[in-house]
Formats: structure tokens, C-alpha cells, sequence
């Protein structure tokens, strides 16, 4: 009896595990692949239409039947051979894409639309302080968060209760400027030749995917989504929004092609955390900028490296490079120059060893000091028009081996983050001043450049290149640093060894 019961419970147990086997293979779950009764749902609703509503203007995703939603929508019926019934803008179904306030957690977002002050005048504001004494128009329903965010200096708002309205506001000069999600109206912007003037990331809109009922079919769509948007999410975004603007500003496919054919140059002074070379590798903020514009406009770039400004300047305005990071004095060249702005204001920091005992209250604090600093920049320039001495450099690489506990240092605040935990760790802020100009990318006003200047220039207003400039990994900068002490200490104790051996095989 007692070996009859081990029986019927061993039979129990397997037949347990192989139903939780079976549970676990039909409903496993993973971020990219489909159950098999996810596939067996698909298989039993082939024939069924889904209906899917799509809003259908917004710019670069869903317009007049186009864009990164409705090719996300197609390769997903392909792929699954499910059917999707594509209403536009209706509000009769569960499943849609659309602009949201909020996402629920429900939601699948696609992508975030921040608001953007727009201007008439070619103007950019690279701080909240910047934006003063101007007229703001805005849409009522926007007014409360638009009064919180923008609080600078002496301004105005003027309400609307129409997008219409508002527009003719901009257009007919009632007012300076008006606050509109820019991707939602980039097609507005770009046809009336307004300016992205200052980005109000904090306040936004979400294109999102709303989900159903259906649970299985929610997992398939988010499933299938992840997957589609690791693999194609940036060619389809990149592509669309070409397509778009080349579309909006009226250029014909042959400026198009003369655009894409030309070999675009750059010219750099290493300077970290903006440009730096690493194993024959250009990384740093702008080159992780340009490389994005490059894959979004098609185009290639090439990179010429300088020991100075004064050379860098030199060869552009002998035509030998096209574009340049520009954070020099320089106003006066051969040609005329297009400007484009940065990604954000700069403060310069005055920098002590902690041992030294230097209080400054104000620049003039520094009068009688000698201050270190790399030539031929807006640093500099500032410098010596507050009558200060400067010992200058040609690149902030000399700056910093030169330095020691009686040093002065003055660079910008970008420079100061990358250094200070490593050759300035024991140097603290003593000053901080913010600059009266700005970094820019200068580039020559040239017909072959033109296109290149007018994309690029939006770019750099359109696009968050905060989040660009995240995905840099500063350790490179680091192991860079490293490594440049190390492989001479490497190489000398290799030159020994070989000594020795030489020796050896002489005696």
C-alpha cells in the first residue's frame, strides 16, 4: 500500500511539472518575442479587421497617410498578416494612436513633442534670464502652465482661444512670439520661415498607442513595438523628418542630391568635453552632434584637426574647411559666415589650488593677478578687455599640464565638470561669470553650403541635443587621460627591456 501511494504521488508530481512546463513555454514572456498563444491568437484573427485610429497631422509620424506611425502599421500587418482598418482621427476606438497630455501607464508612448517658443526675428534664447520685455501669444488652454514655466524679465502674454487666431496673432505682429508644441506645427514653423527660439522641455504632449481590451492583442503590440522601434524607429524618424522639411522649405530634389554629394569639413582644436581624439576616433559633444545630423541628412563629414585657433581660422578663411566649434573672439573673417547657436549658455569659472588662500568677488578681483587661459577665445578677449594678465595657451590640454598650486585658472564650466575630478581635483571655484556671447558653429556662406546651413541650423534648434549629448560616455575621456600617461611609461620600460636584451646578447 505504502509503495502504491509513492506511485500515485511521483505520477502526480510529473504530470504537475509538465503541465507547469507547458504553462511556462505557452506563456513565457519576453520583451521581444511572441508566446505561443500570443502567435495562435494572430493565426486565429487574420481575417478579422482592427480597427485603428490614427491621428493624422502631426509632422514626421501620421500626416495625410504617411510617417513613422503608418509605416510602424504596415510592417506590423506584414509581419503578423493582421488586418488594420485605418481610421484617421476618429474617436470611436480603443486602439489609436494619438497626442495625449498625460500617457497613462497603458500607454505606449512613441514620442514626446515639447513646446517651443516661436519668434519672426532669427532670434535664439539660450536661458530663461535671456527672454525679456516681449509679447507672448498662446492658446488659453496652455496659459496657466505657459505663465509658470517662462518667467523671465518684463513679459507678456496674450491669449487665444483658437490655433488660428493665434497664428494671425504671429503674422500680423499683434504679437513677438507664440508657444506651440513644435513638432505638431513643425509644418507651420518651417512653411512661414518662424524660428525655434527656446525649447520649453518641461511642458509637452505624447504620442502614444492606446490599448484595448484585447490583452493578448496589447501584448503583441507592445511586444512587436519594442522590437520595431530598436531596429527602425531613428531610419524612419531621420528619413520622415527629411522628407518633411526638405518638403515644407521647397527644395527640389536636384538641391537635394548636391547636398547629399558634397564631402562637408570640420575643423576642431581638441578641447574636451567638446572635441577630442582618441585613437584616431573624433568624440566629445560635437562630434556626437554632427554624427547625428549626418545619419538624419545623409550627408559625410570629414575632420581636420588644428594645435590652435589661430591656424584653425587661418585655413578657413582659405576655404580649406567648411564649418568649425566656434568659442573664439573672432568677428572678422575673408567671407561672409553663417552663425549657428550652441545648445546652451556658458559660464566661465575662475579656478584656485585649494591651498591657496585667493578671494575674488568680481572679475576686478583679479587685476593684479596672473590668470591662465586658452588664446584666442571669448575667454580671453573678456579677460584682457577687463584689463587682467593673461598667460595663454594654445589648447586646454597645455593649459592644464602647466598648471601648479599658485595657478589661476579661468576655462568654461564644461571644461572645469571633465577636469575636475582628475588634473584640477585639487583646484575649487572661487568665481563664476557667465559670458555676454555665446558658442556657436560658424560655417561659410557659401551656395554649397547653403543647404547645409539652413538644415543644420534648424537642427540644432529642433532637436533635444541634451539628450544627445547623454549618450556620451565620459569615461572615454577618462581612459583617454590615462592612457596618456601610461603608454610613455609603457614604451620607456619596453626601450629598457630591449636595452637589456642587447646587452645581453653583446656580452
Amino acid at each position: 500500500m505504502k509503495k502504491k501511494t509513492i506511485i500515485i504521488i511521483t505520477i502526480v508530481l510529473v504530470l504537475l511539472s509538465v503541465l507547469g512546463i507547458t504553462y511556462f513555454v505557452l506563456t513565457k514572456q519576453d520583451s521581444n518575442t511572441l508566446t505561443i498563444i500570443e502567435k495562435q491568437w494572430i493565426q486565429n484573427n487574420k481575417n478579422n479587421m482592427i480597427d485603428f485610429s490614427v491621428e493624422n497631422d502631426i509632422p514626421i509620424f501620421s500626416y495625410d497617410g504617411e510617417g513613422l506611425a503608418y509605416e510602424f502599421l504596415n510592417q506590423l500587418e506584414q509581419d503578423t498578416e493582421l488586418g488594420f482598418n485605418i481610421l484617421p482621427n476618429s474617436e470611436d476606438t480603443q486602439y489609436a494612436i494619438k497626442l495625449v497630455d498625460e500617457p497613462s501607464k497603458d500607454n505606449i508612448v512613441i514620442y514626446e513633442d515639447n513646446y517651443a517658443l516661436i519668434s519672426k526675428e532669427n532670434v535664439q534664447y539660450n536661458s530663461l534670464e535671456n527672454i525679456k520685455d516681449i509679447t507672448i501669444g498662446v492658446l488659453s488652454s496652455d496659459l496657466e502652465n505657459v505663465e509658470y514655466y517662462l518667467k523671465g524679465t518684463n513679459l507678456s502674454f496674450k491669449s487665444y482661444e483658437k490655433i488660428d487666431e493665434l497664428l494671425e496673432g504671429i503674422d500680423m505682429d499683434k504679437v513677438d512670439a507664440i508657444v506651440i508644441p513644435k513638432t505638431t506645427y513643425l509644418k507651420t514653423i518651417l512653411e512661414k520661415n518662424l524660428t525655434i527660439s527656446y525649447n520649453i522641455t518641461e511642458m509637452k504632449k505624447s504620442l502614444v498607442i492606446t490599448l484595448g481590451s484585447e490583452k493578448k492583442l496589447n501584448n503583441i503590440l507592445k511586444k512587436y513595438y519594442k522590437k520595431w522601434s530598436d531596429e527602425y524607429y531613428d531610419e524612419s524618424f531621420n528619413k520622415n523628418l527629411s522628407i518633411n522639411y526638405y518638403e515644407y522649405t521647397g527644395v527640389d530634389d536636384d538641391t537635394q542630391v548636391n547636398f547629399r554629394s558634397k564631402r562637408y569639413k570640420y575643423g576642431f582644436v581638441s578641447s574636451v568635453p567638446y572635441d577630442d581624439l582618441i585613437d584616431h576616433r573624433l568624440v566629445g559633444y560635437n562630434s556626437e552632434i554632427i554624427k547625428e545630423f549626418s545619419k538624419l541628412a545623409d550627408i559625410e563629414v570629414t575632420y581636420n584637426e588644428y594645435n590652435s585657433y589661430a591656424d584653425l581660422i587661418k585655413d578657413f578663411n582659405e576655404n580649406k574647411i567648411d564649418f568649425f566649434f566656434n568659442p573664439t573672439s573672432n568677428t572678422k573673417y575673408d567671407m561672409d559666415v553663417v552663425t549657428m547657436p550652441y545648445i546652451k549658455d556658458q559660464e566661465i569659472v575662475i579656478l584656485s589650488s585649494i591651498k591657496n588662500d585667493l578671494i575674488v568677488n568680481s572679475i576686478s578681483s583679479l587685476k593684479n593677478e596672473k590668470v591662465l587661459a586658452v588664446n584666442n577665445t571669448m575667454i580671453s578677449e573678456y579677460l584682457e578687455n577687463n584689463k587682467i594678465d593673461v598667460k595663454k595657451y594654445n589648447k586646454v590640454s597645455e593649459l592644464i599640464n602647466k598648471i601648479n598650486e599658485d595657478s589661476i585658472i579661468v576655462i568654461d564650466e564644461s571644461t572645469y565638470e571633465m577636469y575636475k575630478n582628475s588634473e584640477l581635483k585639487d583646484y575649487e571655484i572661487n568665481y563664476t561669470v557667465k559670458l555676454d556671447n555665446v558658442y556657436s558653429y560658424t560655417s561659410r556662406d557659401i551656395k554649397d553650403n547653403k543647404l547645409f546651413n539652413s538644415y543644420f541650423a534648424f537642427y540644432l534648434t529642433f532637436m533635444n541635443t541634451k539628450t544627445i549629448l547623454n549618450r556620451i560616455d565620459y569615461k572615454v575621456f577618462e581612459t583617454a587621460n590615462k592612457l596618456a600617461f601610461v603608454k610613455p611609461v609603457l614604451f620607456t620600460l619596453f626601450a629598457i627591456i630591449c636595452l637589456l636584451i642587447i646587452a645581453l646578447i653583446i656580452r
